[in-house]
């Protein structure tokens, strides 16, 4: 007796429905994985439509929302804050074109808290007064000293 075997699908057809039958496996392990006392066999097209229904949960559209209301108050401020800059950037150019402007010298600000020069006065004095507090006070007095740092 000769058993004749014959193809019924081409091997293009045959790795096609292999690849699906793999997926299927895969989603059917996914969801007897994450629901107990589930066979396999009891999954059905309907059981995978539910899995996919419920994946969408509430939880994950309330973060959605969250950020989304998040992201316009953020491109809100934004926008706020270029309209200041804009504003000010044309105030500034209407001052610098105020006649006398030009005479105005802008004066950045120092790391050192503006420290005047009788800071260093003191500082020599009473580093080479060291432990002689009246006479570092009696000096601070006798130059007018106001401390720029406290």
């Amino acid at each position: 007796m000769s058993i004749l075997k014959t193809k019924v699908l081409s091997e293009k057809e045959y790795n096609a429905l292999k690849t699906k039958a793999d997926g299927y496996d895969a989603i059917v392990a996914s969801i007897v994985g994450t629901n107990e006392g589930l066979k396999p066999e009891d999954v059905t097209l309907e059981t995978i439509q539910e899995v996919i229904s419920a994946s969408g949960s509430s939880d994950d559209n309330t973060e959605i929302d969250r950020l989304t209301a998040e992201l316009a108050t953020a491109t809100s401020a934004r926008d706020s804050l270029q309209t200041q800059v804009t504003t000010l950037t044309e105030e500034n150019t209407q001052l610098r074109a105020l006649p006398g402007a030009e005479t105005v010298t802008t004066q950045n600000p120092s790391a050192d808290g503006g420290a005047k020069d009788s800071d260093n006065e003191i500082l020599t004095y009473a580093t080479q007064n060291a432990g002689n507090t009246l006479a570092i006070v009696a000096k601070m007095k006798e130059i007018g000293y106001t401390p720029s740092k406290i």
